[in-house]
């Protein structure tokens, strides 16, 4: 007991679970965005008319509430990879505008556990900070819409051979495009 008492006066935690009494009004909000938006990701399918099974709500229920009291811990990369998932068995592989709404949520969520997870829920989050990870998420919802726009105009051409590969090569230069772009003249823990 003397040592579960020692750890919520160090850090606000009993085995890497952030305990939600030590939460600040931000870190509620930050948290709160975690939760709802790995749902959002999950559930948006609904839009469409696709909903999961009871269960597997069940399970993205459990993973969201426990991606916010543990952002370091695989809760939330499991959760997001069950979401993608279920967006492939729901549509299977159809573009549809309604997978931006998805990627938002996925998207806000992620950024959400990665300031979370900058320090413990009792620490008060950093303006600079939140804009800095708010500024990435923009840049990276506009590749979603760009490979979503991509999508959609190739949707009903014949697929010639090479275009998958193709479309990896662009996503990957992007992508390493985009990081070099975030990284130049940036603190390596910023």
């Amino acid at each position: 007991m003397a040592r579960v008492r020692r750890r919520r006066e160090i850090g606000g935690s009993v085995g890497g679970f952030e305990l939600p009494s030590r939460w600040t009004p931000a870190q509620w909000a930050v948290r709160a965005v975690m939760v709802g938006g790995l749902l959002l990701g999950c559930f948006s399918t609904a839009l469409l008319g696709e909903w999961p099974a009871w269960w597997f709500a069940v399970v993205m229920v459990g993973l969201s509430l426990g991606y916010a009291t543990a952002p370091e811990h695989a809760f939330g990369t499991v959760g997001m990879l069950l979401a993608a998932c279920w967006w492939g068995i729901a549509f299977r592989g159809d573009p549809s505008p309604v997978a931006l709404v998805g990627a938002a949520g996925l998207l806000a969520s992620h950024l959400a556990g990665v300031v979370a997870a900058y320090g413990p829920g009792r620490m008060a989050l950093d303006l600079a900070t939140v804009l800095l990870w708010l500024r990435r998420g923009v840049l990276l919802f506009v590749l979603a819409v760009a490979a979503l726009a991509t999508a959609l105009l190739v949707a009903d051409e014949p697929e010639p051979v090479g275009l998958w590969g193709a479309g990896v090569l662009v996503v990957a230069l992007a992508t390493g495009g985009l990081a070099a772009v975030m990284a130049r003249g940036q603190d390596p823990e910023g």
